[in-house]
């Protein structure tokens, strides 16, 4: 498979200009994850700044041990994947700027490995217990996929209220759950749930954000117990974050909504975290995820305004600032939001979704900062959309979705015609609420 190749020029502080061209290129999807990644500098690179400076993670794997190469010219890099990230998943690479003595800001991108060509149809295959014997209903939250004990296959992690507790699925390595770990927790209800490596260990830890109430952090270890569990002194009113490198110091650190204000969390690469905050010019912050915007590999931040109908666009400096870039008018207020290419042009696109108007939205980038005007899919008047799960279901090489809905207990798949443009092909119910969805590839 042919990778794309992205130019880029990266100013720091100094007066130095350093530029580079990164295969694969940002959102690209269908890449074969046995294909080296490379990066071609205009300036030469000290070989014992390598390691420090540069990191792959998958987004259900966690950190992958990478393998680098310097070529003679030491300006061209090989980055040699030896933890094979699964099917379908979005993997991260991040460069710090400490990878050269000035003149360089960092940089990141994101891509989405291959996956089997197949047809768009699903069957329901098995139910997984959750209660306990003699067990009210539980209420589950937003559900997260991945790799907890370092096994290489993926696991599932359910934080539920009533009991307030965190649910472990623990794949066998066959794409099987026969065991299940429970770990109390004390945070509230309603919690969103996303993994990251937060004290670099190389394991996944759990970051856990409960609607109106502190982040719980659970730090994972070598096998499927979490050694410790805090509380950070960050509150979301609206339950949605975000988590990526923003200042490119090798940290992950995070973003949340709030309704007047985005909070963000400064990493000190231990797991402890800085708080700061601003005001992002929108009414009624109601969702935010993280990608890139405009093309100078600077992580970027997208926030849905849900008093204002609005989605922000705030562009990063590289050093954990940002700054209001622009205003997209929405037809609907908005409750959920993703971003990823959906249209194939290279430019990182945004989904989002409204709880109350029970429609979803699509915004296509320029690649400069600029986004369209929404394209909306109205959904029937009972489904309420509760979780966006966005992978090339088909393998052809573009973003399909599936859209869960808590109202009428409902799943759809969408299909992407490669241009952003997306059709209904399948849905199916379940007794119950459908209150999460997540992609993942359990067998391997």
């Amino acid at each position: 498979m042919c990778a794309l190749v992205l130019g880029l020029t990266l100013s720091g502080l100094n007066a130095q200009t350093i530029t580079a061209e990164r295969s694969p290129a940002n959102q690209t999807v269908g890449i074969d994850p046995s294909v080296p990644i490379v990066v071609q500098f205009s300036e030469s690179i000290s070989s014992d700044r390598i390691s420090k400076a540069i990191s792959v993670h998958g987004e259900l794997s966690g950190p992958l041990d990478s393998d680098f190469k310097l070529n003679k010219d030491q300006k061209s890099l090989s980055i040699d994947l030896s933890d094979a990230p699964m099917a379908g998943e979005k993997v991260k690479v991040e460069i710090t700027r400490d990878l050269f003595p000035e003149g360089f800001a960092g940089m990141s991108w994101e891509f989405f490995t291959k996956t089997e060509r197949s047809f768009l149809e699903f069957n329901k295959s098995f139910e997984i217990p959750l209660r306990l014997p003699g067990e009210a209903p539980l209420q589950p939250s937003q559900a997260y996929g991945g790799d907890l004990n370092q096994d290489h296959y993926s696991d599932i992690s359910i934080p539920t209220s009533n009991p307030e507790d965190l649910r472990v699925l623990l794949n066998d390595g066959t794409g099987h759950y026969q065991r299940m770990e429970v770990f109390p927790l004390e945070l509230g209800a309603e919690l969103s749930t996303k993994g990251a490596d937060f004290n670099k260990d190389g394991a996944l830890d759990l970051a856990l954000l409960p609607k109106g109430k502190n982040l719980g952090l659970l730090l994972g270890g070598n096998s499927s117990t979490f050694l410790t569990g805090n509380s950070v002194d960050a509150s979301s009113s609206s339950g949605s974050f975000s988590i990526f490198d923003f200042d490119l110091d090798g940290d992950e650190d995070v973003a949340l909504a709030n309704t007047d204000r985005i909070t963000l969390l400064t990493n000190d690469g231990t797991g402890n975290f800085s708080k700061s905050a601003f005001d992002p010019r929108g009414i009624g912050e109601s969702s935010i995820c993280s990608g890139h915007a405009n093309q100078d590999g600077i992580p970027d931040l997208f926030v849905g305004f849900s008093q204002s109908n609005q989605m922000g666009i705030l562009l990063g400096n590289g050093k954990g600032g940002f700054h209001p870039s622009g205003l997209v008018k929405l037809p609907a207020s908005p409750s959920l939001i993703k971003a990823a290419d959906f249209n194939g042009d290279g430019n990182t696109d945004v989904i989002l979704a409204s709880k109350t108007n029970n429609l979803f939205m699509v915004s296509l980038g320029d690649g400069t900062g600029g986004y369209s005007e929404p394209t909306a899919y109205a959904l029937q008047q009972a489904q309420s959309p509760s979780g966006i799960a966005i992978g090339d279901l088909d393998g052809d090489l573009d973003l399909d979705l599936v859209t869960s809905y808590s109202g009428s207990g409902t799943f759809v798949i969408w299909e992407n015609n490669a241009l952003g443009v997306f059709s209904k092909v399948q849905s199916f119910s379940i007794d119950g609420e459908a209150t999460t969805v997540l992609l993942h590839d359990k067998d391997r």
